[in-house]
């Protein structure tokens, strides 16, 4: 029946090795391929010739449980990203199967109507890690200016990001003329899950201070947030 076709194509997906799978795939970017799992198992389909799939590599150092990343994108997202001032990354877990995996999302604001735009997305194969960043960055730089035929990224001044210490150094080395700027909503969290401890903490400090206006100003910031 096909509800037991399907089972057994996703049983077979889940024991299919990442390895083999990427070695298929690479075979089929070569001529413009991909594949796709449907009902019926995995079906090969041409690909728009605006879009791109690049194998990378990771550093070996990082410690990887795959060595092997891909950069998804199409031309004209990268020639948007070449064009603005800010961009957007973030990592986002549990998105594969196997949970080793992370996705890489780098976005941008169309300032013509306004919407977030994907400029790239990549596949994280282990930890992040400073130097799985680096890599990833360096390639993602790399593959724009290739296709733009520019010297550097020339409008790039800020990147946005979440509070990753690891993904902050990456982007600073690979970026240094950069301003790395942390996320509104991701500090907006931070503060939420500190604010007893920090609360507590100040006002404890005002009760034990000797200088009335620094108490007064202390305890003000604890009832302004």
């Amino acid at each position: 029946s096909l509800r037991r076709q399907r089972q057994m194509c996703i049983r077979d997906r889940v024991k299919t090795d990442y390895g083999s799978c990427m070695d298929k795939l690479m075979n089929l970017l070569a001529h413009q391929k991909t594949m796709v799992l449907t009902n019926m198992g995995y079906e090969e389909r041409m690909l728009d010739k605006d879009f791109i799939c690049l194998p990378f590599d990771y550093d070996l150092m990082a410690r990887n449980k795959y060595d092997d990343g891909l950069l998804m994108a199409s031309k004209s997202s990268l020639k948007g990203l070449f064009n603005q001032q800010i961009w957007s990354i973030d990592t986002t877990f549990n998105v594969f199967k196997d949970k080793d995996i992370k996705l890489i999302t780098v976005c941008y604001r169309d300032l013509t109507n306004k919407k977030i735009r994907i400029g790239c997305v990549a596949t994280l194969p282990g930890g992040e890690s400073t130097m799985n960043y680096i890599s990833f960055c360096m390639f993602l730089k790399q593959t724009i200016l290739e296709l733009v035929q520019k010297p550097d990224l020339i409008y790039l001044e800020y990147i946005i990001t979440d509070e990753s210490m690891a993904q902050m150094q990456g982007l600073e080395e690979v970026f240094p003329h950069v301003k790395i700027c942390n996320c509104l909503w991701h500090k907006t969290l931070t503060i939420e899950r500190n604010l007893d401890n920090v609360g507590v903490t100040l006002c404890r400090w005002a009760g034990y201070c000797l200088d009335e206006l620094s108490a007064m100003n202390k305890l003000l910031s604890v009832m302004i947030h």
